[in-house]
């Protein structure tokens, strides 16, 4: 159930930021798709309540292996830019 849910907000995150899907689970470096990745891995985590083993695996099975620290550092990231309310709308259209 998180597994369909997890997906469905990679999606919306990519369609949001004109991102594909192959961009987000790549390991491009490219900022804009950076930052889609890390709001891809605050969603999952904080809104909605899925630990970061359960996101590696779920990554790993669409053919993105990622380190633990790595999604911790994303998550970290976007708590840090939620500040600006641009940021806060974007996260908060995701999971509405």
């Amino acid at each position: 159930m998180k597994e369909h849910k997890f997906q469905q907000a990679l999606l919306k995150i990519a369609k949001m930021l004109r991102v594909s899907k192959k961009d987000m689970l790549s390991s491009n470096r490219k900022q804009h798709i950076v930052d889609a990745r890390h709001f891809l891995y605050y969603v999952g985590n904080k809104k909605l309540d899925i630990g970061v083993c359960y996101m590696q695996t779920y990554l790993r099975r669409m053919g993105y292996g990622i380190s633990h620290p790595s999604i911790i550092h994303g998550v970290q990231k976007v708590e840090r830019m939620l500040e600006d309310t641009d940021v806060k709308n974007f996260v908060d259209e995701v999971v509405g």
